[in-house]
């Protein structure tokens, strides 16, 4: 079978310890190379209160797997996700050739405006530095 690119994401209980989050992602990322899936990103997009309670959680701790594998190994990760009570919510999606290249393109927009972000944000800085350098002219009065 040919291998084919996957986003998985899980929502993890936002009242857990950074460590027991850190285990859940070693599990996961185990689990995936376990079944030969190559792993391109892990994203720990954090902390966010969720939409609307679920399971009484008003928070969740969400994580992004990105990675390749054959399509086999979704069924097996869906269940291990269903096994698990630590992760509130889950969702795989199949990325196509169209949909990366887009992917692709925006991160590549989104790193050029971030670097203009920080180069105007030094400027302002090194404004900021030299104006405070300048000495201010007391008005004497006589």
């Amino acid at each position: 079978m040919s291998k084919k690119h996957y986003e998985s994401y899980i929502i993890v209980d936002g009242n857990f310890e950074d460590a027991a989050i850190e285990d859940v992602i070693n599990k996961y990322d185990a689990l995936l190379k376990k079944n030969e899936a190559e792993i391109k990103l892990i994203d720990k997009i954090g902390r966010r209160k969720l939409a609307y309670a679920i399971s009484g959680k008003q928070n969740g701790y969400y994580i992004c797997f990105e990675f390749t594998a054959d399509p086999t190994v979704i069924a097996k990760l869906e269940r291990a996700y269903k096994l698990d009570d630590n992760i509130i919510r889950y969702l795989s999606v199949t990325l196509d050739k169209k949909t990366l290249e887009q992917k692709a393109e925006y991160l590549k927009k989104k790193a050029l405006y971030m670097a203009q972000r920080e180069e105007e944000a030094k400027k302002l800085a090194e404004a900021e530095a030299a104006a405070a350098a300048e000495p201010v002219a007391e008005e004497q009065t006589a």
